[in-house]
């Protein structure tokens, strides 16, 4: 459990956007591979907060081209799912002590299933019904 294996039923035909899922999908899987090592809770949160900016990076490339592909209300919602995910890499434990480390199966979990649902619901939708691919 935990880890995305990438197939065709992530890719959401929009070759460059196919591109950075994938490759965001393996940087996903090697951050929770390596806070799976880790034993503090202060590393844990720390790779988790270094991850934010690139998984930040990741969405905003993205919401360039989803802007032109639905409505604003729509770009509204996937935007704000967006910062919802990086919230959760930049302060996931704010209710902790930061003595103990997190459960990291749990956050493999969240993480599993927010972006499996994500790209294969969410953003399928999105740039399926566009009329011709974006490019970058």
């Amino acid at each position: 459990m935990g880890k995305i294996e990438w197939d065709e039923t992530f890719q959401v035909g929009v070759p460059h956007l196919d591109h950075r899922n994938r490759q965001f999908i393996v940087r996903v899987n090697q951050l929770l591979e390596s806070v799976r090592r880790l034993h503090s809770a202060t590393q844990i949160i720390e790779y988790l907060s270094e991850f934010s900016d690139e998984a930040d990076h990741h969405f905003h490339y993205e919401e360039r081209f989803l802007r032109e592909a639905i409505d604003a209300l729509e770009f509204d919602d996937h935007a704000a799912r967006h910062a919802f995910f990086v919230d959760s890499l930049r302060q996931p434990f704010l209710d902790s002590d930061n003595e103990q480390p997190p459960d990291v199966e749990e956050l493999a979990a969240f993480f599993t299933d927010w972006l499996t649902f994500h790209i294969q619901k969410l953003d399928k939708q999105a740039f399926g019904s566009q009329e011709s691919p974006c490019e970058p």
